[in-house]
């Protein structure tokens, strides 16, 4: 009891005095405003993973996630056009662009070198052709509207964030404070996905420094013939 009347004497000897208590007012302040800030942070990037869990696609991708199709991707960075077109059967594809020919197999790239597949890298924006991450951009995008065309074809936006997208390619925890990107899916009449554009700009200047865009075209679905001779 005598600390605990000490130490109020003691605070009480502080407070008497204007300019220290003027000094624990204004600690007092900054403490507080501190933490309402801190909610404010907390309380938007909850609402934002809400927002963008809550939606699902109103569309399938089934017939890209069977693996049997003729595909044309375009990586488009700061104006320069990187096209490949191929076929994909199951678990493998055989595509080339104006300079190079490519196989995947299993999950791995190879390019040929005058008639030999040797392990190779592609183009880090590869990884937005993965049907798997295609898959969890659309699940956690959110919609922001929908168009139906007179051949009943129907065109989907969504949006999401960079620090979404950083997760889902790169499985890396960033808050990136920037602009939305944008994915647009156009279906057949009977809602089966055929073209994927990605607009992902604020995520390609956040890791590249480069204005990206990417669209994914699929024909021939259960019409390509099983990749046999590598020769």
């Amino acid at each position: 009891m005598n600390i605990i009347k000490k130490f109020v004497q003691q605070f009480n000897k502080i407070l008497s005095n204007k300019q220290q208590r003027a000094i624990i007012m204004l600690f007092i302040m900054v403490l507080f405003f501190g933490f309402l800030i801190f909610l404010g942070r907390t309380g938007n990037r909850y609402d934002n993973d809400v927002k963008e869990n809550i939606n699902s696609f109103d569309f399938s991708l089934s017939k890209i996630k069977d693996g049997n199709y003729h595909f044309i991707y375009t990586i488009n960075s700061n104006n320069v056009e990187d096209k490949y077109e191929g076929n994909h059967y199951n678990d493998k594809a055989l595509f080339n662009n104006l300079e190079n020919k490519y196989l995947l197999y299993d999950s791995t790239y190879f390019k040929d070198f005058n008639g030999v597949w040797s392990k190779t890298e592609v183009n880090e924006l590869f990884k937005f052709t993965d049907v798997s991450n295609i898959e969890k951009i659309l699940e956690n995008a959110m919609l922001d509207n929908k168009t139906e065309y007179s051949n009943n074809e129907l065109l989907f936006n969504y949006n999401i964030t960079t620090s979404s997208l950083d997760k889902i390619i790169n499985d890396l925890d960033t808050d990136i404070a920037d602009d939305l990107n944008t994915i647009s899916i156009t279906t057949t009449s009977d809602k089966e996905a055929y073209k994927i554009e990605f607009n992902i700009t604020p995520y390609s200047i956040y890791k590249y420094n480069t204005n990206t865009n990417i669209i994914l075209e699929y024909s021939n679905f259960g019409g390509v013939e099983e990749i046999k001779n590598l020769e």
